[in-house]
């Protein structure tokens, strides 16, 4: 995967490379929106699209001068033009139209509460998106908006609590129990690990949200496995850390990308590690 950014809001100059990559860096740095282009730009060549104007408003897009390489495909954006290639095909659009190219790719995007699937989960048979529809809140403020179950079997098999349809049973308690019963921690943790086994790409924001230390370790282990290209964005050292020991690509964004080599270069890293020492000590 290859992301070169000319300009796009705050960024310029920005170049990510790397099938599992880390994005580290302060607020308002550029994460965020790495990841969006990333997901508008390999939702379209799906069979549906992903474009949120709320994230990268038509103002924005309008000046943006980007270029995706994700496996065949080569994606080019310039303003409001979006052209994509693979072998000797060309499909030309519009950056915010509601057309895609229908091909054949899985991407995922999670956040702190819902999952987003675009494109058809191949395993699951009859069942089109793997959580069972293209968007599922596992977060909410009543339990009613909660609404995770893994649709097919062959995947709900191979995740961390064994899992079936809406239920799962949890060693702890030695009984099956309906997914939306499950804590905040294990239900994203369900999401993230359902994408990596269904997705070609694979994109969470604020990857730490709700997950303790040995979730955190197990799912950065599950993410170099995975056969998808994954990016996490990331306000922990611990992550970053960890996810540079299994291999990760990590950068460092803030308001362009610099590749992380050794994390004693990294200033916001060591003011973390200062402080976290500083209350241990104390």
């Amino acid at each position: 995967m290859f992301l070169q950014i000319k300009k796009l809001k705050v960024l310029k100059d920005t170049v990510i490379e790397g099938e599992k990559v880390v994005l580290y860096g302060p607020n308002s740095g550029g994460k965020s929106t790495i990841i969006h282009l990333l997901l508008l730009a390999l939702s379209k060549l799906s069979s549906k699209r992903y474009y949120s104007s709320a994230v990268l408003p038509k103002r924005e897009l309008d000046e943006a001068e980007a270029v995706v390489k994700f496996r065949e495909f080569h994606v080019e954006i310039r303003g409001d033009a979006f052209t994509a290639r693979v072998g000797g095909a060309e499909w030309k659009s519009s950056v915010t139209s509601p057309d895609g190219w229908g091909r054949d790719l899985v991407v995922w995007h999670i956040d702190e509460v819902r999952a987003v699937q675009v494109g058809t989960a191949r395993e699951c048979g009859a069942h089109e998106h793997a959580l069972g529809r293209q968007e599922v809140a596992f977060a909410g403020i009543r339990s009613e908006d909660i609404d995770i179950v893994v649709a097919c079997p062959s995947i709900a098999g191979r995740l961390y609590l064994e899992s079936y349809y809406d239920h799962a049973r949890d060693p702890g308690l030695g009984r099956w129990i309906p997914l939306a019963n499950l804590s905040y921690g294990q239900r994203r943790r369900l999401a993230i690990e359902t994408a990596l086994e269904t997705g070609d790409f694979v994109a969470v924001e604020n990857f730490e949200a709700g997950l303790h230390v040995d979730y955190i370790a197990d799912l950065i282990s599950a993410i170099a496995r995975s056969r998808a290209a994954v990016v996490l964005e990331t306000h922990s050292g611990l992550v970053l850390r960890l996810a540079m020991r299994r291999g990760l690509a990590a950068y460092y964004i803030d308001r362009g990308a610099r590749r992380i080599e050794r994390l004693d270069d990294v200033e916001l890293f060591r003011r973390e590690l200062a402080a976290y020492h500083a209350v241990v000590v104390s």
